[in-house]
């Protein structure tokens, strides 16, 4: 074929031929386009998992740290109802040891307390007979302490039956004779005794005449309230 022949055969298609090239352009162009997006598919989907395994990694982190700050909160809680505990039988052995160094401190140290002879510690309690135990101590508060005795008499006081009520010590239903007491710093006393059916008791009086040796030295009375003294109130 001629030059002629080329430019005349060219010229008559020249439309074809550029819809054809224009056609194996855009064949290209889309394949290329195809290819790119699947590679940036590829990329989304590596810096996808690679977020999930670090989102991952740090859920994990997360839920170890949780589980540890529940662990230290479990034991602190724990050691905060020991040291409660603690705390409250502390302040149960301070007010005892207080209670004793008090009672001590009369018997050795009358100084620091009012001067003469005392009825304390005072308590009553139900026996598992059904009867009553009243324990108390007798105190002698001087410097100069010389022994002494005496008897004491103790009476308690309320209602039966809304009559007015007094047990005294040498009634047979109560204790038989008052109670003798010799010492130089203190004696420590129990009773044991019923009350009839309907009594009330609202007092405890304690009564002596103090002796020392044969010379007396004075008169002592004082009164407790039952219900205060009741060991099962307290």
């Amino acid at each position: 074929m001629t030059t002629d022949q080329l430019k005349h055969f060219l010229g008559n298609h020249k439309w074809s031929l550029l819809v054809g090239i224009s056609m194996i352009l855009m064949l290209g162009f889309g394949y290329k386009l195809a290819h790119l997006e699947e590679r940036y598919q590829l990329q989304a989907l590596d810096a996808a998992e690679t977020t999930l395994a670090l989102l991952d990694q740090e859920n994990s982190e997360l839920t170890t740290q949780v589980n540890q700050l529940e662990v230290a909160l479990s034991v602190v809680s724990m050691e905060k109802e020991s040291l409660l505990s603690e705390i409250t039988m502390l302040k149960g052995e301070m007010v005892e040891l207080e209670q004793q160094n008090a009672f001590y401190q009369r018997v050795v140290s009358p100084e620091k307390s009012q001067e003469g002879f005392i009825v304390d510690d005072v308590l009553v309690e139900n026996t598992p007979n059904g009867a009553f135990g009243l324990r108390f101590v007798l105190l002698q508060q001087k410097q100069n302490r010389a022994v002494v005795n005496g008897n004491l008499s103790v009476t308690l006081k309320g209602t039966n039956d809304g009559e007015t009520f007094d047990l005294t010590t040498g009634d047979a239903d109560f204790v038989e004779s008052p109670i003798a007491y010799r010492f130089r710093y203190f004696q420590a006393v129990n009773l044991e005794f019923t009350l009839p059916d309907g009594a009330v008791i609202d007092e405890i009086k304690f009564s002596t005449t103090v002796y020392q040796y044969q010379r007396r030295v004075g008169v002592y009375e004082v009164s407790y309230d039952w219900n205060e003294a009741l060991l099962d109130s307290q």
